[in-house]
């Protein structure tokens, strides 16, 4: 069954501190996607009523026919999609990467407009590679999970990616190793909007300690047995080496 939206108020109604427009792509990740969005929700007003008070949000896509994600579920769009200038952040949720690689060309060409509009985006997931596709990510900082490291460096030598750490901040690009690091992040944009409070009020319903920091390292992908191939091995060894180093050395991430 797909999920709709029966709580959201109309934009004019409301004046919010933070507004965010989500775009899915198809065979998105359902974590990120919720973990960011309830982050919003709980943070948008003084209680547990998903009021958007203090924090706007919505599901945009070309027409209101359901995005299934990586794992069934579906989500409808509430409407299709809105001038970008109108939110202080666009996000694109990625997933599964053949989907994220090809397809939906009309999530890359809505990326282009907030660019144009000058809107900060935010990639969850490998919503990195949509932003990639669109040209948003030429010689730019662009966090990526340690699974998915080596198909980012195979792929495209125009980008400096970041294994090493939760999210990067990139200035007008944001992105985000995915998973429930989202929560992190969506906790680091409220804090910036509406302040730390907000931000800990959100966490703490979502029954989650203070928010990690973006240079938290990520949960290291040389610990799973299995490895998929020789060079991911030996590449998540350079990888670990240099975390390694620079945490011995005292250094930030």
């Amino acid at each position: 069954m797909p999920v709709s939206a029966d709580k959201k108020l109309p934009a004019e109604k409301i004046s919010p501190s933070l507004s965010v427009g989500f775009v899915l792509m198809p065979s998105f990740t359902l974590l990120p996607f919720s973990a960011f969005i309830d982050a919003l929700r709980l943070a948008a007003d003084e209680g547990d009523q998903s009021q958007q008070i203090n924090c706007q949000w919505t599901v945009m896509g070309q027409t209101l026919e359901p995005i299934a994600s990586s794992c069934g579920v579906s989500v409808q769009p509430w409407e299709t999609y809105r001038d970008p200038a109108n939110f202080d952040y666009i996000v694109v949720v990625g997933g599964l990467l053949p989907h994220t690689l090809q397809g939906s060309q009309h999530v890359i060409n809505y990326l282009q407009r907030a660019d144009q509009a000058h809107v900060p985006i935010i990639g969850l997931c490998t919503g990195s590679f949509a932003m990639i596709r669109a040209g948003l990510m030429n010689n730019r900082r662009c966090c990526v999970s340690w699974f998915h490291y080596k198909d980012l460096t195979d792929r495209f030598s125009d980008v400096i990616p970041v294994a090493e750490q939760l999210f990067v901040d990139d200035g007008d690009r944001i992105t985000c190793a995915g998973g429930a690091v989202a929560a992190d992040l969506a906790a680091y944009i409220i804090e910036r909007h509406l302040g730390q409070s907000w931000a800990r009020k959100s966490l703490r319903i979502l029954v989650m300690d203070s928010p990690r920091p973006a240079n938290s390292p990520q949960p290291q992908f040389f610990l799973y047995q299995e490895m998929l191939n020789d060079d991911l091995c030996e590449s998540a060894g350079l990888l670990r080496n240099n975390t390694e180093d620079r945490t011995l050395l005292g250094a930030d991430f």
